[in-house]
């Protein structure tokens, strides 16, 4: 469990947003196939033998799962982005 939360965390729990949980990330943003060495694989919801993507592919797995409306994500390097193609999901601006 982190000591403190992000700022846009803080924001959207003040806002009255309801925070559902955490996905897998790597450290730093910095991993190349949703493959988390401490806590495992992160799976494609399309299908579950194939990997989300990327450092940040449990925010674009919980979208396109239909987990939950939004999912927040760095994009170091295309750490967002790149899940988005396997999962089915596109960022907004």
């Amino acid at each position: 469990m982190p000591e403190a939360d992000a700022a846009v965390v803080e924001k959207l729990s003040v806002a009255g947003a309801i925070l559902l949980g955490k996905t897998g990330m790597h450290e730093w943003a910095y991993g190349i196939a949703s493959n988390h060495p401490h806590f495992g694989p992160v799976r494609n919801p399309w299908n579950t033998e194939r990997i989300a993507g990327d450092s940040c592919g449990g925010s674009a797995a919980a979208l396109a799962a239909g987990l939950c409306s939004f999912s927040l994500g760095s994009d170091t390097g295309g750490s967002i982005r790149i899940p988005a193609a396997p999962c089915g999901t596109a960022r907004s601006r």
